[in-house]
């Protein structure tokens, strides 16, 4: 055995306890069943996100039953691994697997192939090659540490119900994701209560409100055109990447020297208050500027900065830059090429609804209501993946042990 395990359990390659299935179903012949791509998995989901039918898809696709472990070949360090709870077909870009030994618990098996160990061994076989893929040849030789059986339906069951918990909590972010875009569909184009409408350039809107240019109510730049000296320590950069989390990661983003950060801005300064929306890559992120310390940004970042904050309010027009309205503007004039990119005059020109102001407090506390149960959803969220992470990494070595 090459690994140190507790008195009682065992170290096997995982074809001495699990197997393959083989069956194939032709969709251009066979009746239809449900089919589950690659797609229909989420990297480092513990449910399918979806499905479709076989007579979709044209070429031959493996069978699997319910309860099968279906774990995603190509690149594996995205971690598609799902317990599947019907019978069905699969891609071939997914392996189906299944315990073949009464010494092996088929839930304790899903939760070696979804621990940190089986990943770590794929990026090791994969090293370097440009698409990595992994094969059953390759995995199982992978050397599984087993528990007795009693124990191994303990562990699986602790860890089943740190899945239940991840589980619901992904279902309640995607029910308030879902209310805050029917919300904003709702109020960032009919408004409250209205039942009066009048033509615009956006279709109907309450005859209270009015279309602008962004430009008419704020002042819109960009940040660096060149890539500055990055530094070890400095003024904070912001890039894309850094805008997309809840919270600013200062381990992760780039600092660069005071003289640099002055000239920067001199031209673009960033202040409180001020709305920062991503122009190259990622377009559409919206991220408001709560904080007071100094920092500069990136060409791909655009400054908007409201002029007339007795006609628009700060949070309004931070919703409205989310907005299906602004979505689609954005669909129409960005420029596509290596990178998508929409230039400065584009976000200028951006039709925006502005409604009475005090209307627009209305709707911005409205859906900064929901955002905030969003953040607190998704910091619970993150809590019950570490929390299942932890209990992984102690149960499935034995380094803690549960009572069968």
């Amino acid at each position: 055995m090459s690994k140190h395990v507790p008195a009682g359990w065992q170290v096997k390659p995982l074809e001495k306890i699990a197997s393959t299935r083989t069956g194939k179903m032709n969709p251009l012949v066979d009746d239809k069943i449900k089919y589950i791509g690659l797609e229909h998995i989420d990297n480092g989901a513990i449910t399918i996100n979806g499905y479709m039918w076989s007579d979709a898809t044209a070429s031959l696709n493996s069978l699997f039953k319910k309860d099968d472990i279906l774990f995603g070949k190509l690149r594996p360090y995205l971690r598609k691994c799902i317990q599947i709870g019907f019978d069905g077909c699969c891609s071939g870009e997914l392996l189906v697997l299944k315990a073949n030994c009464e010494s092996t618990n088929q839930n304790y098996l899903k939760c070696v192939l979804q621990s940190d160990p089986i990943y770590t061994f794929c990026d090791e076989l994969s090293a370097g090659t440009k698409m990595p893929r992994v094969s059953w040849g390759d995995l199982k030789e992978f050397e599984v540490v087993l528990p007795p059986l009693p124990e191994q339906r303990k562990i699986a069951a602790v860890l089943s119900s740190a899945d239940r918990s991840i589980a619901a909590t992904e279902k309640l972010i995607a029910k308030l994701a879902d209310l805050k875009k029917a919300l904003m569909q709702q109020l960032l184009t009919k408004g409250i209560g209205h039942t009066e409408f009048k033509p615009s350039p956006l279709g109907p809107i309450p005859n209270s409100w009015e279309v602008r240019k962004l430009h008419e109510i704020a002042t819109i730049n960009d940040g660096a055109h060149q890539t500055p000296t990055y530094t070890e320590k400095g003024k904070p950069f912001l890039r894309v990447t850094d805008i997309q989390s809840q919270n600013i990661d200062f381990a992760s983003i780039k600092y660069i020297p005071e003289n640099e950060h002055y000239e920067l801005t001199r031209r673009c300064k960033p202040e409180k208050g001020d709305i920062l929306l991503s122009k190259n890559g990622t377009i559409g992120i919206v991220k408001v500027v709560t904080w007071d310390w100094d920092f500069s940004i990136f060409v791909s970042l655009a400054l908007i900065k409201i002029m007339k904050k007795d006609c628009v309010h700060l949070w309004y027009l931070s919703k409205m830059l989310e907005s299906p309205s602004i979505r689609q503007q954005i669909k129409e004039r960005a420029k596509q090429g290596t990178v998508t990119n929409l230039h400065l005059e584009e976000i200028r020109e951006f039709d925006i609804l502005i409604p009475p102001i005090e209307e627009q407090l209305k709707i911005a506390d409205i859906l900064n209501g929901v955002d905030r149960k969003l953040a607190a959803a998704k910091v619970k969220l993150a809590k019950a993946k570490d929390l299942k992470q932890g209990l992984m990494n102690d149960l499935l070595t034995g380094k803690v042990r549960v009572s069968a």
